[in-house]
């Protein structure tokens, strides 16, 4: 651990209010994310995310930052301003989870697009 972590101890008040405010908050609901002692990979993603949106250490961050960070994220893209469709899109594409597109393969042929019967090469007027 870092210094900035081994330092960071919370006061036993502040804890409890914190702790205080968080399960009136999930009074009469389920939570949204269950992660378990399995889930390390899933886990230690979601703790490096909160720690950048919160600008805080990821190993100081707590259940409760992980838990604003999800509510402040998804109203963030709740907004009638974000593309939400782009973002998720992109997200999509660079974790290689459901997406298709095959695209151009093949070394610098950009004049050929790829067959969607049986996967060849089809040269296109392009150049």
């Amino acid at each position: 651990m870092t210094k900035e972590a081994d330092n960071f101890r919370l006061p036993a008040e502040q804890l409890m209010k914190e702790l205080s405010d968080y399960v009136g908050r999930l009074k009469g609901t389920r939570p949204m994310l269950n992660l378990y002692p399995a889930d390390t990979k899933l886990s230690t993603s979601i703790r490096e995310c909160a720690g950048i949106w919160l600008g805080k250490h990821k190993r100081i961050i707590s259940n409760i930052d992980i838990d604003n960070f999800l509510r402040q994220l998804f109203n963030s893209l709740a907004d009638k301003d974000v593309n939400t469709t782009a973002i998720l899109t992109d997200i999509k594409k660079h974790s290689g989870v459901g997406y298709t597109s095959g695209g151009v393969s093949g070394k610098n042929e950009y004049s050929k697009d790829k067959s969607r019967v049986d996967g060849r090469m089809i040269q296109r007027k392009r150049r």
